[in-house]
């Protein structure tokens, strides 16, 4: 949610003008920012195809709500 927030916010028309060059150094800086501050905890989350995938497959496994605790 905070990466699109920032994306949207960024490429947005109506919003403070960024010069095109910038776009993909800001959106990059919020991808660190967001990685560095929550990977401490979640592992670098940032990504939900990579981290989801396993926690259904344990979850149909037989640990039942416990991989998403």
């Amino acid at each position: 949610m905070m990466l699109v927030l920032a994306v949207m916010a960024v490429s947005d028309k109506r919003n403070a003008q960024v010069p095109k060059c910038f776009v993909p150094v800001i959106v990059g800086f919020t991808v660190l920012v967001i990685g560095t501050s929550y990977g401490f905890n979640c592992g670098y989350g940032i990504n939900p195809a990579r981290d989801l995938g396993p926690r259904i497959f344990t979850s149909a496994a037989g640990w039942g709500i416990e991989p998403f605790s």
